[in-house]
């Protein structure tokens, strides 16, 4: 080795073959949060008012377990986590009129979320 170079060939053995092995990720207890989510939509998303970002993240949690952009919306889990269906209709509505999410559904009734792309 010639200064601070490192190589791999340095630690070749003849008639060794040397394959990568292929790590499996731990699985992650409880709930979590998969993405990848857009920069550009998470930061529009910070500069709503109120609990707005709260809801794009529970809406991206359920993408991600879901595995669909396309996702119910229930207003008794927010009150679970300590804020009230008033609020998360109000952030929905925002989240909407920033047009990060479309909502559709009757009052009363389980809502359907498409979160949409940026252009």
């Amino acid at each position: 080795m010639k200064g601070n170079q490192f190589s791999l060939d340095n630690f070749k053995i003849e008639g060794v073959a040397i394959k990568p092995v292929a790590v499996q990720p731990k699985k992650i207890k409880g709930r979590f949060l998969k993405g990848p989510i857009p920069m550009n939509w998470l930061n529009k998303a910070m500069q709503l008012k109120g609990k707005g970002i709260h809801v794009a993240l529970l809406l991206w949690q359920e993408s991600g377990y879901r595995k669909s952009r396309t996702v119910s919306f229930s207003m008794q889990r927010v009150e679970r986590l300590g804020f009230s269906r008033w609020t998360a209709r109000r952030a929905l509505n925002s989240l909407q009129e920033a047009g990060l999410v479309r909502v559709e559904g009757d009052p009363g009734k389980l809502k359907r979320v498409e979160i949409l792309d940026l252009d």
